[in-house]
C-alpha cells in the first residue's frame, strides 16, 4: 500500500501509481496505490468512511474490488466499485466511465 495523500474520511484506491495518480487528478479525492489484487482486497479501511474502487476490467480486478467493496458496507460505510469502459483506467480516465457518481 503507497498512500499517495494522508488518510481522510473520504478517499479513492487503485492498483498502480499510474492509475491512482490519474484517479486523483479526475476525480479530486486523496488516493492510495496498491499493487496487486490480494492487497487491494485485504487493504486497511481505518479511518475511511467512503472509498472509491478503481478497478480494471478483468475479472480478477473485479473481484478483488467488489471483496473490498463488501467489506466495507459490511461495517457501515461505503465502498463503490468504479469500473472504465476501456479496459483500464489510464485508457479511460478522460472519458466516461461505469460507476455511481458521488
Amino acid at each position: 500500500m503507497i498512500p499517495l495523500d494522508p488518510i481522510s474520511k473520504n478517499m479513492l484506491v487503485a492498483k498502480g501509481l499510474t492509475t491512482t495518480r490519474e484517479g486523483i487528478n479526475r476525480f479530486g479525492l486523496p488516493g492510495i496505490a496498491v499493487e496487486s489484487n490480494e492487497e487491494l482486497k485485504n487493504l486497511d479501511v481505518d479511518g475511511i468512511e467512503y472509498l472509491m474502487i478503481l478497478s480494471d476490467r478483468d475479472n480478477a480486478s473485479q473481484a478483488a474490488a467488489y471483496t473490498l467493496a463488501a467489506r466495507m458496507d459490511e461495517t457501515n460505510r461505503k465502498g463503490r466499485v468504479y469500473i472504465p469502459k476501456a479496459q483500464n483506467w489510464p485508457e479511460a480516465v478522460r472519458n466516461d466511465f461505469e460507476g455511481e457518481a458521488l
